[in-house]
């Protein structure tokens, strides 16, 4: 029986369905494989907030004998502060460390996320003099003219300083003419390091970069000083600093980029 016309057109054309379906796949798993590649990089819009509080307050009392009565010295203050910053949405880079390094983040100008904000800052400190001795020295009142509510920016980077440890790259200048900011004798800070933000670490898992589309990370650290104690045994002293600073970022992906 002779074959009929049209198989050999039915047979070419499954043929090309085949291969159009074998492409198909091709592709799929192509693109299937691109989908799990982790990512190279990843651009977030960051906002950063940062803030600070401080209490401090010190009081030195010193007497002696004197004729007529006691001959006195006191010195007294007590002050406080606040620092409220934030940014406005920043880009940020964020590349992939290589061989299981930390990512690197905000790669390109190093400039940082600013963030600006308020600082008030409170003071007062004072000596006055009792007995014999008041009538040549009339009271000492530190200057306060400095105190009150400044703006104040700082300029804001994060990154990895060992595997899972994150810190940010910030220095606020905390320093204000005119202003007491604590006790006129030597303070020892707990530990022997002083505050700074650039030390408030966090210990956080370095993959959820490129990996979440959201997320925030914190870091909170305080800080307490005493004043040194009286060499004599006519005084007697008591004074403390405690500082607090925070910080958080909020990273929202806006572009990934895979190799």
């Amino acid at each position: 029986m002779p074959l009929h016309p049209s198989l050999p057109a039915r047979s070419a054309a499954a043929a090309l369905a085949l291969l159009a379906a074998g492409g198909a796949a091709t592709a799929t798993s192509a693109q299937a494989r691109t989908a799990h590649r982790p990512l190279a990089e990843a651009t977030y819009d960051v906002v950063v907030r940062a803030t600070m509080d401080e209490t401090w307050s010190f009081d030195e009392q010193s007497s002696i004998a004197c004729l007529p009565g006691q001959c006195t010295v006191e010195t007294k203050g007590s002050g406080a502060a606040h620092i409220a910053l934030k940014s406005k949405p920043t880009r940020w880079l964020v590349m992939r460390g290589f061989n299981g390094r930390p990512p690197q983040i905000n790669v390109g100008t190093g400039e940082g996320a600013q963030a600006t904000g308020p600082y008030l800052r409170t003071g007062e400190l004072s000596t006055v003099h009792g007995g014999e001795w008041a009538a040549a020295n009339p009271p000492e009142v530190s200057p306060a003219q400095g105190c009150g509510n400044r703006p104040l920016t700082v300029d804001f980077n994060l990154y990895f300083t060992r595997r899972n440890v994150l810190a940010p790259s910030a220095s606020a200048d905390t320093m204000r003419d005119d202003c007491p900011d604590g006790p006129n004798t030597g303070l020892e800070w707990d530990g022997g390091d002083a505050p700074s933000l650039g030390d408030v670490e966090l210990a956080t898992s370095q993959t959820r970069f490129l990996k979440a589309r959201s997320f925030t990370v914190r870091g909170t650290k305080s800080w307490h000083a005493s004043v040194a104690p009286p060499t004599g045994s006519y005084t007697l002293r008591t004074g403390e600093k405690k500082v607090t600073w925070s910080w958080e970022v909020t990273f929202n992906m806006k572009k990934k980029g895979r190799r």
